[in-house]
């Protein structure tokens, strides 16, 4: 009874949702029941599998978290080294479209390892000895979680931050708290936000979700000041000439 009224509350929700909204949900759904991460559905499996396969979604959500937020820090100090470089009078949407710049990160930054930017960022800017050395550790989690199956059983990079089991609440949550301040820390360097709460004040219009390190709402922000490294936004500014004009939610609809 509890879980017919679980859905019959969700299906009543749904009903406020936009019909753009109400796509991507059915698309959310879909790819989770292709990957096999419906945990909701767990129910429909077979009883003596449910205990292993709920086992592999947590540890499959776990590792794209990780990855995702790895991910968001190599872009964090890639955008710190183009910045070096090339300064910051002219946003990267502009400078996108001189062969110097392409040419500097196709040949240059894309061959980087994050410990090589690491490196090249320290040299030219100070970083907190302690954020430094959670950007190294990150890297290590990372190359275990993407490149073994097991990574329990490999001799270094093993599935532990900081004396935690990364595929635990707890651990994943101390894991979350740093990359938080990490991202604070060059959202700040980089673009001048001061930390994520002042990014979600900024956009709370856009009704944003954060994760992996609010990686969205960065975009649409940095469109607006004209300032954003990443390749989705190289997509939007090369193939939509209008961007800049456009009102941030509409941004965001072009990227979704």
């Amino acid at each position: 009874m509890r879980l017919k009224g679980l859905e019959h509350n969700v299906a009543e929700r749904v009903k406020s949702l936009t019909k753009r909204q109400k796509k991507l949900l059915a698309e959310i759904k879909e790819i989770a029941e292709l990957s096999r991460l419906d945990y909701m559905n767990i129910l429909d499996y077979d009883p003596e599998e449910r205990t292993a396969r709920l086992g592999l979604m947590k540890n499959q959500i776990v590792r794209s978290q990780v990855i995702a937020d790895y991910t968001f820090v190599d872009e964090m100090l890639g955008a710190a080294i183009c910045h070096y470089f090339f300064g910051k009078k002219r946003g990267f949407i502009k400078l996108w479209k001189t062969k110097k710049f392409k040419t500097f990160n196709h040949y240059i930054l894309e061959v980087l390892s994050l410990p090589e930017k690491l490196r090249l960022v320290k040299a030219i800017m100070k970083i907190p000895k302690a954020l430094a050395a959670d950007i190294e550790t990150l890297n290590a989690l990372r190359n275990g979680l993407a490149h073994a199956f097991f990574p329990e059983n490999l001799r270094s990079s093993k599935p532990i931050y900081k004396g935690k089991d990364i595929f635990t609440s707890e651990g994943l949550e101390r894991f979350i708290q740093d990359m938080g301040k990490i991202s604070d820390f060059f959202l700040n360097r980089n673009f001048g936000i001061r930390e994520l709460q002042e990014l979600d004040d900024r956009i709370a219009d856009l009704q944003c979700a954060f994760c992996a390190g609010a990686w969205i709402a960065v975009v649409v922000l940095a469109a607006r000041q004209q300032s954003m490294h990443s390749c989705t936004m190289r997509k939007v500014s090369l193939g939509m000439p209008s961007a800049l004009s456009m009102k941030p939610v509409q941004i965001l609809s072009c990227m979704l």
